[in-house]
């Protein structure tokens, strides 16, 4: 649903700035001849300088009391330097100006080095590649290298003040495991840590043959039985909170991060191996759904082959995980018409998250780029906090414009929205019973208006110089209550359907694989094709093919497919060059060449998409169907397909305007990221102030004569 949203316009207030100088001796008459432009003067521990400018009529002298300070003089500005303070003790001295009749003085104050109580563990990575964030309290920031090209670092500031390393490594493409040993210095101190990255890991598939079944437990003991299994395997148990902690969507996931550590311990005899029908039995388990995993494996090469099929069963006992872990794992929030998916991970343990799908931001860039968002654990409380955050990603639009990605709550006022900028806690969300949490906003006051003012939904937004530019028309809203999905098997149970990796092995990568910009070529043409999120695990919009028109596609969830369904009117009432109005449907041709093979009152299967398995492909096939023309059965193949206009006596027109597209043809991912939605409205510049924010909008728009040209006019068979 689009939302207007107004203009508010508040005068600023001016300010009047004050100036302070150092402590200066005065003449007879009570005007002090020199005057030092500063006030005490602080330099920090590594070292650094400062300058100032000396009042004086006439010329004037500089001495200072410690060597330890360096000073110059140009003309009347002075400049003070100080080297590195190894001391743990900050150290003062004291300068002072003369000009042979009065003269001034201020303090030289270098602080002193402080213990940073700093110690970071080993780090272990995907061979994807990935970043971690490394927090630590100190008045400086930390310095890293490493000998390794493939891992870089950079430094920000995080809640509070809280420094961060964060350690970028890159995508392991070699054949092996590697690592690297990390060296940092952090005021006197120094230390290392080393970061380990696997090689690139095997897709897990379900091999749907296997027949696995729980039969039950007896004294703590856990029955599974495994029928049908060519070949050895090995069976392990996994808490499903385990997989929660993880972030892992799926059991396939966990076993493609898992992989190394799982062939170890089955070398090491931990897991046990079998072959033949057996009654496995597993205990010492966690308490809560489990998950019994049948693995295949190969003792010749000591290595697992990828295929695997899982049972879920519960383990009696009480809920294990701390209240920290119990926000861990995904969540079904309501967003408007739609539900969002939030998957909140660990960042630093015990204290802090990552969330990722907040007003599904990955829907609305064209590569389907997400950003998770920083969120706080309150130990004292158990609740989960998240606050305004500025410059989560760079985003560069299609104009060249430079934007910053950030986090706001969203206010009410008159009758509109508006988004609130400056430093504020945004939401609070409350652990509930049955994996459920409410959510509720903060209250805040703005200067210039009367009353407090509830926040009542957040919303990323695009900011640039120039103005502001919403992200999305709908934001998350608060006080709801949002519940906790549970995680979804290789078989296809779970609460989650659009993350079951189902059987088809290019759509491990689940409903949300599809999204983003693709390019479609047909031999012929190439299209510009964008998906879209339309409702959340199940349907997309599909535009490129008809300009501006959108196609509706359907998510295939026991597959991975995409499916363009026909028929769908587009439009109606659309005049024709040649006098003829006509309605706009989505159409096919068939393996005749030339009739086009649709029914405005039955609808049917157009396009069947299959992804590869890496995400970054696609096919686009043609369905096949038997039709009966004149009393004889045909079989025929979609070839094409594209927008047709229709007359109420039922004849076809092909419009030149809108070429067909061939089938097959492939998909292949784009790599740009913009976002496809922007809008205009009003935003405060900070908690206590609202000003008006002037935004232009982004949208690719197209131009079209003032009549659809007629290209070759189609008959149907006659049936």
């Amino acid at each position: 649903m689009k939302k207007l949203f107004g203009i508010l316009m508040v005068a600023l207030s001016v300010f009047s700035l004050a100036s302070c100088s150092g402590e200066n001796e005065i003449d007879e008459k009570g005007a002090p001849t020199i005057v030092i432009n500063s006030k005490d003067i602080q330099l920090p521990a590594k070292g650094g300088e400062s300058s100032f400018l000396v009042d004086s009529d006439v010329d004037f002298i500089v001495s200072v009391s410690h060597d330890w300070v360096s000073v110059s003089k140009d003309g009347n500005r002075v400049k003070v330097a100080a080297e590195k303070n190894s001391s743990l003790q900050g150290r003062y001295a004291e300068l002072s100006v003369s000009n042979g009749k009065d003269g001034a003085s201020i303090v030289i104050n270098q602080l002193g080095y402080i213990s940073s109580d700093v110690e970071f563990d080993d780090i272990s990575v995907s061979y994807l590649g990935q970043f971690v964030e490394l927090e630590y309290e100190y008045n400086d920031f930390i310095s890293a290298s490493t000998d390794a090209k493939w891992i870089r670092f950079d430094n920000a500031t995080g809640a509070e003040g809280a420094r961060i390393l964060r350690v970028h490594v890159g995508e392991n493409k070699t054949e092996r495991p590697r690592s690297a040993t990390i060296e940092w210095t952090l005021g006197l101190e120094s230390g290392s840590f080393v970061v380990k990255q696997r090689k690139e890991m095997k897709e897990y598939s379900v091999n749907n043959s296997w027949n696995i079944s729980y039969l039950g437990s007896d004294n703590d003991i856990y029955k599974v039985g495994v029928a049908g299994v060519s070949g050895e395997y090995a069976v392990t148990a996994v808490p499903a909170s385990k997989l929660a902690q993880g972030g892992f969507a799926s059991v396939a996931e966990y076993l493609t991060e898992s992989d190394s550590d799982i062939a170890s311990a089955i070398a090491d005899g931990e897991i046990a191996v079998y072959s033949g029908d057996k009654t496995v039995e597993l205990s010492n388990l966690s308490g809560g759904e489990n998950y019994a995993v049948v693995l295949g494996y190969n003792s010749s090469k000591s290595e697992l082959t990828g295929e695997y099929n899982v049972v879920t069963f519960k383990v009696e006992g009480p809920d294990l995980r701390t209240p920290y872990e119990k926000w861990l794992g995904t969540w079904a929030v309501q967003r408007g018409g739609e539900t969002d998916t939030w998957t909140i991970t660990k960042n630093v343990e015990n204290y802090s998250y990552k969330i990722d799908g907040i007003d599904n931001i990955a829907a609305l860039m064209t590569d389907g780029s997400s950003f998770p968002i920083d969120a706080q654990f309150d130990s004292a409380t158990g609740n989960l906090v998240i606050h305004v955050q500025t410059g989560i990603a760079s985003i560069t639009l299609n104009d060249g414009t430079e934007c910053s990605l950030d986090l706001y709550g969203v206010i009410e006022y008159t009758g509109k929205y508006y988004y609130v900028t400056g430093d504020y806690d945004i939401v609070t969300l409350k652990y509930g019973d049955n994996n459920t949490a409410t959510m509720e906003g903060d209250v805040l006051k703005l200067e210039g208006l009367e009353g407090d003012f509830p926040l009542i939904g957040m919303r990323h937004v695009l900011t640039a110089e120039e103005g502001s530019m919403f992200v999305n028309d709908d934001f998350t809203p608060f006080d709801q209550t949002i519940r906790q999905l549970t995680q979804v098997d290789g078989t296809g149970t779970g609460d989650d359907p659009g993350t079951d990796p189902g059987t088809d092995p290019g759509s491990n990568k689940g409903y949300a694989g599809w999204l983003g910009n693709w390019t479609y070529s047909d031999g012929t043409n190439n299209y510009s094709i964008s998906i879209t999120q339309k409702a959340a695990n199940s349907t997309y919009n599909v535009s490129g093919f008809a300009q501006e028109y959108v196609y509706e596609a359907v998510y295939d969830s026991a597959t991975g497919a995409i499916e363009i369904n026909g028929t769908q009117l587009l439009d109606t009432g659309i005049e024709l060059s040649n006098g003829e109005v006509v309605d706009l449907y989505v159409l096919a041709v068939d393996s005749g060449k030339y009739y086009e093979y649709g029914n405005p009152d039955k609808n049917y299967r157009l396009v069947i998409g299959k992804l590869s398995s890496d995400g970054k492909s696609a096919t686009f096939e043609g369905d096949e169907y038997d039709a009966v023309y004149s009393g004889q059965t045909y079989h025929e193949e979609i070839v094409s397909f594209g927008v047709v206009g229709m007359t109420e006596e039922g004849k076809l027109y092909s419009l030149t305007s809108y070429p067909h597209a061939k089938l097959p043809g492939s998909l292949s991912k784009a790599s740009s990221g913009v976002f496809r939605k922007v809008g205009s409205g009003v935003y405060a510049k900070n908690p206590s102030k609202v000003h008006a924010a002037s935004v232009r909008g982004y949208e690719k728009s197209f131009s079209f004569p003032g009549k659809y040209a007629v290209g070759t006019q189609y008959y149907r068979r006659a049936k």
